[in-house]
């Protein structure tokens, strides 16, 4: 497989958190990043987690920040957020505002999207795949 840059979905990091083998997620070679609104879902399971599970998912969102590269939300990325709503608005369709903020960030800075959300297929220009199996 040729190596891309991509962009790992909140729902792809869940699942690593849950034991899912990162070598069915990636190529070793691809050049991998999250984006910061990726971080702030991972971030809010942490505050909801209850005491049991609280320490163990904020060392898994630490260890993903600390081997991973973020993306801010950055004013291109916030105005191909706001073409992706309108036009989705226009036709009709609905999607989180987190999950139209993960697409942008994709979009504008050319990162294929990492998703196991077949949600993400109605976004134009999205370049999207699922994990490898």
């Amino acid at each position: 497989m040729k190596a891309a840059k991509v962009l790992l979905d909140t729902n792809v990091l869940i699942s690593l958190e849950k034991g899912l083998s990162l070598a069915k997620v990636i190529d070793p070679d691809d050049d991998v990043a999250v984006s910061v609104v990726t971080i702030g879902e991972l971030q809010l399971g942490v505050e909801r987690s209850d005491d049991a599970h609280r320490r163990q998912r904020s060392a898994f969102v630490q260890r993903m920040m600390q081997h991973l590269p973020s993306i801010d939300y950055t004013l291109q990325v916030a105005l191909v957020h706001a073409k992706i709503a309108a036009t989705m608005s226009g036709k009709g369709l609905t999607s989180s505002r987190p999950d139209l903020m993960i697409a942008a960030t994709a979009i504008a800075t050319g990162r294929t999207l990492v998703t196991a959300d077949e949600g993400f297929s109605v976004i134009s220009g999205l370049k999207a795949r699922r994990p490898m199996r």
